[in-house]
């Protein structure tokens, strides 16, 4: 597959109070990203740092916030200085995200993301996907391959519950800060998970959905013509499970 256009990457999270969930998986994150496109390591310590200063004040209270580490070529297409072959580093700040209220309703889209397992700066594909699904009536994009394997939201990771517990599908896709908690948190409180292909000709497996990142979590009413039953005790312990995910302080 062809490389990202704009070499980098990014991790966004949510912070309330001072605090994020996962901090530390989301830093691991950008470490790992960074040794594998760039053959750098990160001063993580001094990027905690400037997270801190850069939540300074009320934006500490709630907001959202977006770390991007940029090649040479990405750095100059954000305007940013060339920094020659190191990778640059910068914070954005944005206003806090919750996820929202109403169940959503997805429109599959067949597209498998270049290197998945990389949140990468190479975008553009996803957002085509959520603007086409939300032309034709839909909320967003579910992404599966080309055999009906469900892989991953447009930025999100997807997870099925019924009567075998928790499923979470296995086609190549970005493994989660917020998926890797809740399982984690799931685990603890004894629920029964599994990871195994999801199809989407075999959606009446299973009788509820849900969507996760660092927003948080959202029921998922239907994809494509299917609406799923519901389980209403189920779907509460997953956010149960959810809630009790632990806040880090920056």
């Amino acid at each position: 597959m062809d490389a990202p256009a704009h070499p980098g990457h990014f991790t966004t999270f949510q912070v309330r109070e001072g605090a994020v969930r996962g901090l530390d998986l989301h830093l691991a994150r950008l470490e790992g990203a960074t040794r594998s496109m760039f053959g750098y390591s990160l001063d993580l310590a001094g990027l905690r740092s400037r997270i801190r200063e850069a939540i300074a004040g009320d934006a500490a209270q709630a907001c959202t916030v977006r770390v991007v580490v940029a090649g040479a070529q990405g750095a100059r297409v954000q305007g940013a200085a060339d920094a020659g072959d190191a990778p640059m580093t910068r914070i954005e700040i944005e206003g806090p995200r919750e996820p929202g209220a109403h169940a959503l309703r997805l429109r599959s889209r067949c597209l498998q993301r270049v290197d998945p397992h990389l949140k990468h700066l190479a975008i553009a594909p996803q957002l085509d996907a959520r603007r086409e699904a939300q032309a034709e009536g839909f909320d967003d994009a579910l992404l599966v391959d080309r055999g009906g394997l469900v892989a991953e939201g447009s930025f999100w990771n997807i997870g099925f519950g019924g009567r075998a517990g928790i499923t979470w599908p296995v086609a190549p896709a970005l493994r989660g800060v917020s998926e890797r908690l809740l399982q984690a948190r799931l685990a603890a409180r004894g629920v029964v998970q599994q990871a195994m292909p999801v199809r989407l000709d075999a959606l009446g497996a299973f009788d509820f959905a849900f969507a996760t990142n660092s927003r948080g979590l959202q029921e998922i009413g239907s994809i494509d013509g299917h609406a799923f039953r519901g389980d209403p005790g189920s779907a509460a312990g997953v956010r149960a499970a959810f809630a009790t995910i632990a806040w880090q302080v920056v």
